[in-house]
């Protein structure tokens, strides 16, 4: 029985995994080309159609409240399902359009839908299936993220090349509708359903059944208007926020920022390819801290190497050798948000309540998330550059050390 539930758990974890893929791609990545090509297309205003992708993130937000109901009324498989195959639709239609009212709209869907399997659905998922080892199976199944700043960059601009803007957009659709369509026969919301044991441990069934009832029927106890009231929901939401706001104002815009500075295209995505499959393996290394001294310590860690990282390729990107590292600095961090910030709500909450404290703590942290577009759009208007913005993301890398800091990571959740 151990070993079947924990090569199940493991088979659920590539699913995580291209889930963090698609997410990352379809919210972040993409966006590193196709704001350009859409202008050089259309004639429409670069910065507004940066802001695209921040409007598009607030419906991203409500799909993130959206997604943590459904986990509580219909299950974990019933709505990795329905997000995977609204966003793979919309994104069918993604760019077919001149109209910039309508590019706008179906980007909002698209968002909505990504939003709530790649910032909800993965970590509730996981952390049903591993509710002790999350930290050190996010830290695998979260390289799925580095994995697409890695490859959807090349891959996009080379189709795009080839058959397109509207017909590239419409392959990423068909491969996340497939995702969803498959998920409905191999997706389990828990282990229990099956008669398996979280973490892959050793229990009867008689156990496994009682454990399995009690999931279906409980009620969690922590209300929206409860969380809003509790402290340790704002400190740490707001913390992993700024990191994200940080990943993404990094990384969403690395390519125009390094053409703004003579960068070729090709050199550009390279450098972004290599600070990728670095991440990688910091996923991985990030993972095992998590395990071995805890989320909270491990974050604070995180936090401080990331905001050196930034640090370094905002003052030193005029010379080669400081920018390589900060490529490798910031490159190896990339994995860590990915599942540093679904790890501290298993931490603090448990398996039996972290729909119910995502519902709130994922999104606070989406709304700072969905932001570092305007941050970026921002800095183009004030500084001129897009580098002016960099000065902001140090800032918010000191905000979420003191807020991480003071963050109370002591189980408050039901345990088990």
């Amino acid at each position: 029985m151990t070993k079947k539930s924990f090569a199940y758990g493991w088979i659920l974890q590539i699913q995580v995994a291209l889930m963090f893929f698609f997410f990352a791609a379809l919210t972040n990545d993409i966006f590193n080309i196709m704001p350009a090509v859409l202008v050089e297309m259309y004639g429409w205003d670069y910065a507004a159609t940066i802001n695209v992708a921040t409007i598009a993130g607030y419906a991203g937000v409500i799909g993130t409240f959206v997604a943590s109901m459904l986990i509580q009324k219909k299950g974990n498989r019933f709505s990795i399902v329905l997000s995977l195959l609204g966003a793979g639709i919309f994104t069918l239609f993604f760019g077919r359009s001149p109209s910039f009212a309508v590019y706008l709209v179906l980007c909002c869907f698209v968002f909505f839908f990504a939003f709530q399997f790649g910032s909800v659905l993965t970590g509730s998922l996981t952390d049903y299936w591993f509710p002790r080892k999350k930290g050190f199976v996010l830290g695998i199944s979260s390289a799925g993220m580095c994995l697409s700043t890695c490859l959807t960059p090349p891959i996009f601009n080379g189709l795009m090349g080839k058959i397109g803007i509207a017909n590239t957009l419409t392959c990423f659709g068909i491969a996340c509708i497939v995702l969803g369509i498959v998920s409905i026969f191999w997706v389990k919301d828990t282990p229990e359903e099956i008669g398996l044991a979280p973490d892959g441990i050793d229990a009867g069934i008689e156990e496994i059944e009682k454990n399995r009832t009690e999931m279906e029927e409980y009620q969690s106890p922590w209300t929206v208007s409860r969380l809003l009231r509790t402290p340790v929901v704002w400190t740490q939401a707001i913390s992993y926020g700024l990191v994200f706001m940080i990943t993404i104002g990094v990384l969403g815009q690395w390519i125009p920022r390094m053409m703004q500075l003579g960068t070729t295209l090709e050199a550009a995505m390279m450098q972004l390819s290599v600070a990728s499959a670095i991440g990688i393996v910091g996923s991985f290394i990030w993972g095992i801290l998590d395990t071995k001294i805890g989320t909270k310590k491990t974050s604070l860690i995180f936090i401080v190497w990331y905001t050196v990282a930034v640090v370094i390729i905002t003052f030193g990107i005029h010379s080669p050798v400081a920018t390589w590292i900060g490529i490798a600095m910031v490159g190896s961090s990339v994995g860590g948000i990915g599942n540093l910030g679904p790890s501290m709500i298993g931490t603090i909450w448990g398996r039996w309540d972290y729909a119910a404290a995502s519902k709130v703590v994922q999104t606070i942290t989406n709304v700072l998330r969905v932001s570092a577009f305007a941050v970026v759009a921002f800095g183009l208007n004030v500084f001129g550059s897009i580098t002016g913005a960099y000065y902001i993301l140090i800032g918010c890398g000191v905000l979420s050390f003191i807020l991480m800091l003071v963050t109370k990571d002591k189980m408050i959740g039901r345990e088990g």
